[in-house]
């Protein structure tokens, strides 16, 4: 990997750079995706709840047809 005015280094320097600019980006979609995960399961348990207040509603609502 030399490049024209016969520096090895430099172009493992632009490899190094490249290569931690790929990291920080990955870095920064693990964060996201964590958030993302957070955030879905936040969600998730409102859905549960409200399926719970649903059922609960229904069965409420069987009741006062009965009487």
């Amino acid at each position: 990997m030399q490049n024209q005015d016969n520096n090895p280094y430099k172009s493992y320097e632009e490899f190094a750079k490249m290569n931690q600019k790929m990291f920080q980006k990955c870095k920064n979609l693990f964060k996201k995706n964590s958030q993302l995960k957070k955030e879905i399961h936040k969600l998730d348990q409102e859905v549960k709840e409200l399926k719970q207040k649903e059922t609960k509603l229904s069965k409420e609502m069987k009741q006062n047809n009965k009487n």
